[in-house]
């Protein structure tokens, strides 16, 4: 078996697929987009389903299993059949551990796929692995030759964006945590201030 600082470098080409690193896009805004279903579910295990695909296929794609199937770092990962049976697996059994993790992924999908649009020489490749295997039993190609130049991708504009973007909504999010009291408390004392207000009018 090749290590993948070599198995990279030996693959042919066929495609002109770029696909970046996204770590705290996928975090923040994947949380975020997820925001209006989340309600009683686990927050962690929903963070978990926002890297899920990435965190299956990648160590898929540099580990050099299977070649000829695992052409890159979107393969089973980063498909909404996936997505789907994680979805169906949380109403069967009434699981709200399933149902953060596909809506995490949900997230992730839906993410990479807006993002491609913004990506130096933009293709429909990735659209192969997101409905797999009704376009086709292939995976797309990815083009990189090591992991570097795959994590060197972060310092495109898009990339940057998504990753400020996302840093800021976690923080957003922890700081909502660590003082909730206090907005809480905060929030009471307003409603109670107009209440006033409007009793003193009558």
């Amino acid at each position: 078996m090749m290590p993948f600082w070599r198995f990279g470098s030996k693959m042919k080409v066929r495609s002109s697929y770029y696909r970046g690193v996204i770590l705290f896009g996928h975090l923040g805004i994947g949380s975020k987009l997820a925001s209006p279903w989340k309600r009683g579910l686990p927050f962690g295990v929903l963070l978990v389903g926002t890297m899920l695909p990435d965190l299956v296929d990648k160590p898929l794609f540099y580990s050099g299993l299977a070649p000829g199937l695992i052409t890159g770092t979107r393969t089973f990962g980063h498909t909404a059949l996936l997505c789907a049976t994680l979805w169906a697996v949380g109403l069967a059994i009434r699981s709200r551990v399933f149902a953060a993790l596909a809506l995490g992924v949900a997230s992730h999908l839906l993410l990479d796929n807006f993002v491609d649009r913004f990506v130096p020489n933009p293709s429909s490749e990735g659209l192969l692995a997101l409905l797999w295997p009704f376009l086709g039993t292939r995976f797309p190609v990815l083009p990189y030759r090591t992991i570097g130049e795959q994590v060197a991708t972060v310092f495109q504009p898009v990339m940057i964006g998504a990753e400020v973007v996302g840093l800021a909504l976690l923080q957003w999010h922890f700081w909502k945590s660590v003082h909730r009291t206090e907005i809480v408390e905060s929030a009471t004392e307003i409603i109670q201030a107009k209440r006033t207000r409007k009793l003193k009018r009558y």
